[in-house]
């Protein structure tokens, strides 16, 4: 038989073309998965700009809230006290604290809050919304207006988490008890307090105890004060409660 004639490749050859046939099959599919990753980290590194970007605005706009408190409250006669909130009246033995004028918020800081509430709607999801929620409420309280400022306690509450939701939440019950409602101060203080904050704990069992003494529960106020004595033993607060307990009926 002429070999010549055959119509077969050489193996050797066979083989190399394989290979290189496979290499340029894999070569195609790890350029299109370069390609995938090129965009994706294109995707990710936009939207990390965008989210600096936006907090950096965020940011700017808590700021010329801030200011805007600043020029209004030097048009404010002094802060002086004044009749205590409902929350300080019921307080024993805890400090006398700040109490400020009741006035009118929205008629007195009307940039400010204007500004305020921008930074929470343009910027929800952001720090600065947060703090502008907080600061809202806190202005609002600080003059009186209970009710809007737990409406503010409640939004900030929800966008926060860590220490600052339960600094939230314990400004949304301080809101109820001043609003004249100690059982939904004390539902909230209790989930302030699972939170496992310990900066916060012994401001959240005082105000707990102070509740139930408000519904005339001595029973659940004595368990708080007992326990106060037995977790936080020679602080302020054990003090206080020390007195409280030997006070009730």
């Amino acid at each position: 038989m002429n070999h010549k004639s055959v119509k077969r490749p050489d193996g050797f050859l066979s083989s190399v073309s394989r290979i290189f046939n496979s290499l340029a099959s894999r070569s195609a599919g790890l350029v299109i998965a370069g390609i995938g990753i090129l965009f994706m980290c294109l995707a990710v590194g936009f939207y990390m700009n965008h989210r600096d970007a936006r907090a950096s605005r965020a940011n700017n706009a808590l700021f010329l809230a801030e200011k805007a408190f600043e020029s209004e409250m030097k048009k404010q006669e002094p802060s002086v006290p004044s009749e205590k909130a409902q929350d300080q009246k019921n307080q024993k033995n805890q400090g006398d604290g700040i109490a400020f004028k009741k006035l009118d918020v929205d008629r007195h800081f009307p940039e400010t809050v204007k500004k305020f509430v921008e930074v929470s709607q343009n910027f929800n999801g952001t720090r600065a919304a947060s703090d502008a929620q907080m600061k809202l409420g806190a202005l609002y309280f600080d003059h009186g207006d209970f009710a809007k400022a737990l409406s503010w306690y409640e939004k900030a509450k929800d966008s926060t988490s860590g220490f600052e939701r339960a600094v939230a939440l314990s400004s949304v019950g301080y809101s109820y008890e001043n609003l004249g409602k100690p059982g939904e101060a004390v539902a909230v203080f209790q989930k302030a307090l699972e939170l496992g904050e310990g900066s916060l704990k012994g401001d959240l069992l005082m105000a707990i105890a102070r509740c139930q003494e408000t519904l005339h529960d001595s029973s659940k106020a004595r368990s708080i004060y007992d326990r106060i004595l037995s977790e936080l033993p020679n602080t302020e607060y054990a003090k206080a409660a020390d007195i409280n307990k030997a006070q009730l009926p």
